[in-house]
């Protein structure tokens, strides 16, 4: 009689996915977004790269799981369109806020200068639509980093990395693995331990949400954050550019 997979074949598998995750995306942003022509800006192929390694990663393993997007799509739209009004909502925006004055200053004092060791491809001098970086550079960051990155983000690490985890070593040590690994993939990525608590606290919060609402719910409180910093971000790039004395 055939068993099914093990506790140690789950956890392994895991682990493998989410070095699988950290090495798309470094390989993406830190290789292959330098390498291409800057399309009008630099940042504009980083979050470009970010977002075909992201839609490689779901559509592979959603493949490989036998999962339907299009269902998966419908309950996230669903969620989107009715957690917003729900209470538990608004108490996970106010842990991220939390996690943001606590945890911020925190990893500033412990680590923030700590630069880890890092690879990234000679920049390529080709640039095209170089006048459109006022628009094209805000655009793709609200796009990718605001909404495609933290649905992705919350597909593979909380819809399946946190979920499988739960299943053998229980709701709460599923999720603070979860976001532990989570930190890591962005500190291996930046190459820096400057957010290692913040985010660590913020995958603890999302997992918690996807752990009684499932991960649909947690893409949407992960989205409007990064929408909300993204935007702060893109409007400060713009009040900069207009405090710029004029050219001549």
């Amino acid at each position: 009689m055939l068993s099914g997979p093990s506790r140690g074949d789950i956890v392994r598998a895991c682990l493998l996915l989410a070095l699988a995750i950290t090495a798309v995306e470094y390989l993406a942003r830190r290789g292959l977004a330098p390498w291409l022509p800057v399309v009008s800006a630099r940042v504009v192929n980083d979050q470009l790269c970010s977002a075909a390694a992201y839609l490689l990663l779901v559509f592979g393993v959603a493949r490989g799981l036998g999962m339907s997007l299009r269902g998966q799509l419908r309950r996230l739209a669903n969620a989107a369109a009715r957690f917003p009004r729900r209470q538990d909502f608004w108490v996970a925006v106010a842990w991220c806020g939390a996690c943001a004055a606590l945890l911020v200053p925190l990893d500033r004092w412990l680590w923030g200068q700590v630069r880890l060791p890092g690879w990234e491809a000679p920049g390529n001098p080709t640039r095209w639509l170089a006048q459109a970086g006022p628009v094209l550079a805000p655009l793709s960051l609200l796009v990718v980093n605001g909404l495609v990155v933290p649905v992705a983000e919350e597909f593979l690490w909380r819809g399946v990395i946190q979920r499988r985890l739960s299943r053998v070593l229980g709701p709460w040590p599923a999720i603070i693995l979860t976001a532990v690994l989570f930190s890591l993939k962005h500190a291996v990525v930046d190459a820096s331990l400057g957010r290692l608590l913040f985010i660590t606290g913020l995958g603890t919060v999302w997992g918690h949400v996807a752990h009684r609402r499932r991960w649909h719910a947690s893409a949407v409180v992960h989205a409007a954050m990064n929408l909300l910093a993204t935007l702060l971000f893109v409007l400060g790039m713009l009040w900069h550019l207009l405090q710029r004395p004029p050219a001549g």
